[in-house]
């Protein structure tokens, strides 16, 4: 089982904040002294519940290692079914949590002097400075080193790799998240691997009272002397709106203050197998959205619905799609778009079976049931019969899924009729 991913609440969020643990697994890593030498799988116990863990702590004589504390956890494992039963050596200082921490303060040393450097001449020049560039790639080398070794320990072909300190560090992570979100679940939107999300117009949950609530799980209730685990908010204004969509799957859109643009996270919110229209779509609705919330009063989310719709507007690049067909030998079975789409282009362009490996081919929806056709950018959209109702059902499904199909063309008007008095009804 990986992080704890979740989302609680659905729909248009107004104040956007995001609590982050800071290099979350790492820090768990160095917490908990998880590392392929010192972590092992003893048992397994029945799975109850997410929230199902035990831990102890117990001293043992080991002959020939002398006396070792041990600190025991059971974790529920929804994927696997059981709770897996796992003890860490507590007795020394594994060599993952200790090469974590050197990388941290080597990290903390090089963030430190790009910060002079800045003060020095400023940000502007920093980027053309030589050493600058220098320390913000080894910083980020390290950054990327840091993140990455969870996935190589968990990996069954890895030299160093461990599935207990797999178990361990997504195991403590989902604990600590789970903890958070049931003090505060008044306030959370929804979780990431690592981060949760919360809705400050409802309340605001400072650093200080995360971290204090953290503290006293670690050190009050685990029995651990210091606690490593921290929250760190984002700015206030980092993040403006949001919209949950209530699909399969964790699915948003999120404006990013900071950057001016809107976060789309999840399969529901990208264009992966559909036209290039519900990506304009997707910004010009919902920045307008995000922007002016959903009323009728915010004219310019109007405008953008009414505007998408309008398929005139449409060019050629909106509709197609792209895919890389293979020769016809290479495919073993059925009838895939790439194969289709691939005969399709040797007919039109006479192209050779032998250069179809690997081309890049551009095509259409045509009208009538798998029907299509290969275009280039030179043709014309009002010149071939394009199947509107198949790209338009798109538009409809993102209208669907921001909860907007009252504003659908079809229905704005008689969603927006004032009901008349009898008297003026009939004269």
């Amino acid at each position: 089982r990986g992080g704890w991913v979740e989302t609680y609440k659905y729909g248009m969020i107004k104040k956007l904040k995001k609590l982050d643990f800071k290099s979350y697994y790492p820090f768990l890593t160095v917490q908990f002294n998880i590392s392929s030498e010192t972590c092992f799988i003893v048992g397994y116990e029945e799975y109850k519940s997410e929230m199902g863990y035990r831990f102890w702590w117990k001293e043992e004589e080991v002959p020939g290692y002398g006396k070792i504390k041990w600190f025991y956890a059971s974790i529920p494992d929804s994927t696997f079914g059981k709770n897996v039963v796992v003890r860490i050596d507590m007795t020394d200082e594994g060599f993952l949590p200790r090469y974590m921490r050197d990388l941290f303060e080597e990290r903390a040393t090089l963030k430190k002097r790009m910060k002079e450097i800045i003060k020095e001449i400023g940000h502007e020049k920093a980027g053309e400075n030589v050493e600058h560039a220098g320390l913000k790639s080894r910083e980020n080398a390290i950054k990327i080193i840091i993140n990455s070794f969870t996935g190589y320990v968990g990996s069954e072909h890895a030299l160093y790799g461990n599935l207990c300190a797999y178990v361990c560090i997504t195991g403590f992570g989902r604990y600590i998240t789970q903890r958070v979100i049931e003090k505060f679940y008044q306030t959370v939107v929804s979780s990431d691997t690592d981060a949760i999300y919360e809705d400050i117009s409802i309340g605001n949950i400072s650093e200080q009272e995360a971290n204090d609530f953290i503290s006293s799980i670690v050190i009050g209730e685990l029995g651990f002397k210091k606690c490593w685990i921290v929250m760190e908010a984002e700015g206030e204004d980092s993040f403006g709106s949001a919209y949950f969509l209530n699909t399969v799957g964790k699915n948003y859109y999120i404006k990013d203050n900071s950057r001016g643009v809107v976060i789309k996270h999840g399969v529901a919110t990208k264009s992966t197998g559909m036209a290039r229209i519900v990506d304009r779509a997707t910004d010009d609705i919902v920045i307008n959205m995000l922007d002016g919330g959903m009323s009728f009063k915010n004219t310019k989310l109007v405008e953008a619905v009414e505007n998408i719709y309008d398929t005139t507007k449409w060019s050629l690049r909106d509709i197609a799609k792209g895919v890389h067909v293979r020769r016809e030998g290479d495919y073993t079975k059925g009838t895939p778009i790439g194969l289709t789409i691939g005969r399709l282009a040797k007919e039109r362009w006479k192209i050779p079976d032998a250069d179809l490996e690997g081309m890049q081919v551009q095509y259409i929806k045509i009208r009538g049931k798998g029907n299509y056709a290969v275009v280039a950018e030179t043709d014309d959209i009002n010149s071939i019969a394009w199947d509107k109702d198949y790209y338009l059902a798109m538009i409809d499904k993102l209208l669907e899924n921001l909860g907007l199909n009252d504003f659908h063309p079809r229905n704005k008007n008689a969603v927006r009729t004032i009901q008349k008095g009898i008297e003026e009804a009939w004269g």
